[in-house]
């Protein structure tokens, strides 16, 4: 009767660990998807909300002639109103996002208007 209980934990750990494991590797993926195929466009940090230990991070998305708020489980200290890029897939830009703390946007970018489609790879300012 031990060995048959001892399989039935064995089995429930196991499904445990391949639910796990799949959450993982698809999120990796999926962010993979994300940097390859996506595209660049700005956001703005409206405010954050600040957890124990995790922050959330509410954001304007700015994506063809759309603004949206989105909330991102991020933290970034010091980023209320500031600009920064954002990498977004072109099917679903508010709901699939890279956020990028440490690529703050230059005024120079913020100056010009946003291309509807994005930016391809991110825009740098011509001296």
């Amino acid at each position: 009767m031990n060995t048959r209980k001892g399989n039935i934990e064995f089995v429930k750990y196991a499904v445990f660990a391949f639910i796990l494991l799949s959450i993982i590797f698809y999120e990796r993926w999926h962010d993979n998807k994300i940097r390859k195929y996506g595209v660049y466009t700005i956001a703005k940090v409206d405010h954050q909300e600040r957890a124990a230990d995790v922050g959330d991070l509410h954001v304007d998305i700015y994506y063809g002639n759309e603004v949206r708020r989105v909330r991102l489980n991020k933290s970034c200290g010091g980023c209320d109103g500031k600009f920064f890029f954002v990498k977004v897939q072109k099917d679903d830009p508010f709901n699939n996002i890279l956020f990028y703390e440490n690529n703050p946007v230059p005024n120079c970018i913020l100056k010009n208007p946003i291309p509807s489609e994005g930016w391809k790879e991110m825009p740098v300012c011509k001296d």
